[in-house]
């Protein structure tokens, strides 16, 4: 026998040497690898029947994993997760699905568990969603396709709108164009569908472009760390640049960190999971909403009025049907609006599940046979199954956004309000919800400084409450020039607002540089200013303002002045002499629970005279005060 044929029977594993080899050695090797094979069989055998007797006992349990909203802390649903039987080696999902995808056992075992997933998820609001991961060949099997899915919802009470697949990249299969025709026979049906495991190194991009999900999910290994990562920080940003180009919304997998949560919300991520959330459990867990409260929300810009009336000032009472209205009569109440723009929000058991406007339902039934063929229908087979459902506490600014996010064909759609239980609470049309952010912008700038184009004591003192009702902790910095007088007295007025314009900008810059995405900066009046923080790192803000402004300030100064380190100029009492460079105090208060806005006034001017009296720039904190839940007037600070 030659070497090659050795080689061709699996012999290779044994060291030969081709002309040493002699048939007395074959029966020794052959008996090795009959051994070698015999201790494979006995490990893969095995797993194969704890296969079949998992799927024949249907011994897989379900638990639930809440994904909540990163701005209000609302659940906007559950992932159902599936874990083998305790202590066997298929508990782990990879070791499972990897298993039944070997075996041929991968659409018995996911039918399996979507059945339990239904099953055992108990109830939820019609606006909440059941996220259920799937296969892509899975997603083309026959059962699924035919039906399966849609009545077992149907059995739990469910409807297709409050379900997403979930697929993860590495499953997609190389045919998209066949693979997007089933996917458009879900989404017509109501599902939506998510994309898994982004960032996680499968296909990627293209996945995003030819699939254009309604979730992208972030795969955990982008989200560890993150905190500390700015290449992380710079990919999950063009992932939600990109979601928002695609009309989807962004979640992120994994969060464990209050690090990686307060990151993941200054990036703009709409929603999360993870263990810091809530762990996964059955029933479904409650995720702490505290733990987001504490963290500055995701909010657009430091200048923002918006921020300060939310969604549900601008709701409408609106016109309200049950799901059997007939087409008929829902077209005649309508109609009685005289309103072309008009909408009727569709509830069951007082939560919305559909929107009816008007302009659609007339197109509908002026189509050819549309009257006969939908008139006596229930209103619920015409309606709209997935409108844009907001909490009545969002600010203007974050509802605007997701209004104008939504595709054309339902760009002037009215936005349905939803309580804090998720009922339905009203409407706001888009006209209403347009002409509200035009009214806050021209309050805002009716109330900003004149000089700064920051916002004033009105708009400080609305910001201070707003966190103060939703329940968030914060830092204030009060700031202001150290001898500014002085200063005013002896180069001018018009020197002393070019310093005072200075200090503003640093704020600003200093603020986006080194503080957190939110944090709001407002002008007293004067040389006095305020910043509202959630961050934690509020004494290195603090000290990095100094340190910029005791070098930006010099520019305020001659070049004498500069070189010897002081200005001539007078005391408030009068003395005249030299006076150093101003510099900047500053007085930080943490907020946590509730306590009258004027106390908080006036231990911060304490402490700013306290901060007075040391030399140059000096920053003095109490962390005793705490945040009013009814702010009145704002004290400025004195020198």
């Amino acid at each position: 026998m030659d070497f090659e044929l050795w080689y061709i029977l699996g012999l290779n594993s044994v060291v030969l040497d081709p002309h040493a080899v002699s048939p007395a050695t074959f029966p020794k090797v052959e008996a090795e690898k009959s051994a070698e094979l015999e201790v494979v069989e006995a490990v893969e055998q095995p797993l194969d029947e704890e296969l079949r007797e998992i799927l024949r006992c249907e011994s897989v349990s379900i638990v639930y994993q809440p994904i909540v909203s990163l701005a209000s802390a609302e659940p906007l649903g559950y992932e159902a997760l599936t874990r083998g039987p305790h202590g066997s080696r298929l508990a782990t999902p990879d070791a499972l699905f990897t298993q039944a995808e070997e075996s041929g056992s991968l659409s018995a075992l996911e039918r399996i568990c979507r059945a339990k997933a239904v099953s055992h998820l108990g109830s939820i609001s019609a606006h909440q969603k059941l996220f259920i991961n799937v296969h892509a060949r899975t997603v083309c099997d026959s059962g699924f396709v035919g039906g399966e899915t849609l009545a077992l919802l149907r059995r739990q009470g469910l409807e297709p709108t409050q379900v997403v697949f979930e697929l993860t990249e590495r499953h997609y299969v190389a045919n998209y164009q066949a693979f997007q025709a089933t996917l458009r026979h879900y989404r017509e049906q109501g599902y939506q569908i998510a994309v898994d495991d982004v960032g996680a190194g499968h296909s990627g991009l293209l996945t995003l472009a030819e699939i254009k999900p309604d979730y992208i999910k972030i795969d955990m290994s982008l989200v560890r760390g993150l905190d500390h990562d700015l290449a992380r920080q710079a990919v999950i940003r063009a992932l939600c640049t990109v979601a928002k180009n695609i009309n989807a919304k962004v979640v992120a997998e994994g969060i464990e960190t209050e690090a990686e949560l307060t990151t993941l919300i200054s990036l703009g991520v709409d929603y999360g999971q993870g263990y810091f959330i809530a762990k996964p459990q059955n029933p479904k867990p409650f995720a702490s909403r505290e733990s987001i409260f504490a963290i500055n929300r995701h909010q657009y810009g430091h200048l923002l009025g918006s921020r300060f009336t939310t969604l549900g000032d601008l709701a409408a009472t609106g016109i309200t049907a049950d799901e059997t209205m007939v087409v008929e009569y829902a077209k005649r109440v309508l109609t009685e609006t005289k309103d072309p723009l008009a909408s009727m929000t569709i509830l069951r058991n007082g939560v919305p599940v559909g929107l009816v406007m008007r302009h659609y339902l007339d197109r509908i039934l002026s189509a050819k046979f549309g009257v006969p063929l939908f008139s006596r229908h229930p209103v619920c087979e015409i309606m709209d199954g997935a409108p844009l459902l907001l909490d009545c506490d969002i600010p203007l600014d974050q509802a605007l956004e997701a209004a104008l996010t939504r595709s054309a064909d339902k760009l002037y759609d009215d936005i349905i309000v939803l309580t804090k239980a998720g009922h339905y609470a009203g409407v706001v049309p888009m006209q209403r919800l347009l002409n509200g952010m035009a009214r806050l912008q021209i309050d805002l700038a009716k109330g900003a400084n004149p000089l700064t184009g920051l916002p004033g004591n009105v708009a400080i003192e609305e910001e201070i409450h707003r966190r103060a009702r939703l329940g968030q902790t914060c830092s204030i910095i009060y700031a202001d020039l150290d001898d500014f007088k002085a200063y005013n007295d002896s180069y001018g007025f018009e020197q002393g607002d070019k310093m005072i314009v200075l200090l503003g900008r640093l704020l600003i810059y200093a603020t986006k540089r080194y503080g957190t995405e939110g944090d709001f900066i407002g002008h007293i009046g004067g040389d006095d200013f305020v910043i509202v923080t959630a961050g934690a790192e509020v004494d290195c803000l603090a000290q990095r303002i100094a340190e910029l402004f005791s070098r930006a300030v010099r520019q305020c100064f001659t070049p004498m002045d500069r070189e010897r380190g002081a200005f001539l100029g007078r005391t408030r009492e009068g003395i005249e002499g030299p006076m150093t460079l101003t510099t900047v105090s500053m007085a930080i208060v943490d907020c946590r629970t509730q306590q009258d806005y004027l106390e908080l006034g006036k231990t911060a001017a304490q402490l700013k005279k306290r901060a007075k009296r040391e030399p140059g720039s000096a920053i003095v904190r109490d962390r005793r005060v705490t945040c009013s839940s009814a702010p009145t007037a704002f004290p400025p600070l004195v020198d």
